[in-house]
């Protein structure tokens, strides 16, 4: 089983590019980011399955304004 090392944040944007606002789902975050599947929370979540500890050690993947995002996996 795969551990769980982010948390995705979908969301609004506005893009550096073209200025307009672009709404960025889950499952484009995680394309762009390249996560595995198992690796990932996706917000909102219930969180009160996880101790905050746990939360705090997870890496955000959020929308970027300036449409860069690093592989992660």
């Amino acid at each position: 089983m795969a551990k769980i090392t982010h948390i995705v944040y979908p969301g609004p944007v506005r893009s550096k590019t073209d200025g307009d606002e672009h709404y960025i789902t889950a499952n484009q975050l995680v394309w762009l980011y390249g996560l595995r599947p198992g690796t990932y929370l996706i917000y909102p979540f219930d969180r009160g399955a996880y101790t905050e500890e746990f939360l705090d050690s997870l890496t955000p993947a959020h929308p970027r304004y300036d449409g860069r995002y690093p592989k992660f996996a």
